[in-house]
């Protein structure tokens, strides 16, 4: 029988392995192919250290994964998330102020065409605020509660993913783009 704690230490560890993926993800885009993200990256910084900068980026998203992946540093993995995700949050929501729509988050890997937008604004704050409360969440520490977690870690990457997707599509459209 599942308690409430061990469905909440099931479901702040699913939480855990899908941050962990997402971070691994994007440092690693960031890190293989830079360029495709220093415009994004130059238009918050500047061009000067842009290069830079994308691959200061990769390596702290690579590090937060790694950190989120081990249970004796997940928790300050999962506030250092939620910190980020934060940030790139506020970033997208001051650019769509000074009303550059246009410009590619870049998260979703390089080959993306998704263009910042308020709902990645409130899709960042939502997973910022999922990595907080994970984190003040004992994680799941018996076999049968690891493999939930990692099964619902899985569908929570498949429902991230075909969101993304739905963004990207509807953007494209609202631009005119048809596919």
């Amino acid at each position: 029988m599942l308690t409430v704690s061990v469905l909440a230490g099931v479901v702040a560890t699913a939480i855990s392995i899908f941050v962990a993926a997402l971070f691994l993800h994007a440092g690693v885009s960031k890190w293989r192919s830079p360029g495709a993200y220093r415009e994004t990256v130059a238009a918050v910084l500047g061009e000067r250290g842009a290069n830079h900068a994308v691959r200061c980026l990769a390596a702290i998203e690579v590090a937060v994964a790694v950190l989120v992946a081990f249970p004796v540093s997940r928790v300050p993995g999962l506030l250092v998330s939620c910190t980020v995700l934060a940030g790139y949050a506020g970033v997208m929501a001051y650019q769509l102020r000074w009303g550059d729509a246009n410009l590619r988050c870049g998260c979703s890997g390089p080959a993306s065409d998704t263009r910042i937008g308020s709902e990645l604004v409130w899709r960042n704050l939502l997973l910022a605020g999922a990595a907080l409360w994970a984190s003040s969440t004992a994680i799941a520490r018996e076999a049968n509660g690891l493999g939930l977690a990692v099964g619902l870690a899985l569908v929570i990457l498949v429902v991230y993913a075909a969101l993304d997707q739905w963004v990207q599509n509807r953007q494209r459209w609202v631009r005119g783009v048809h596919i």
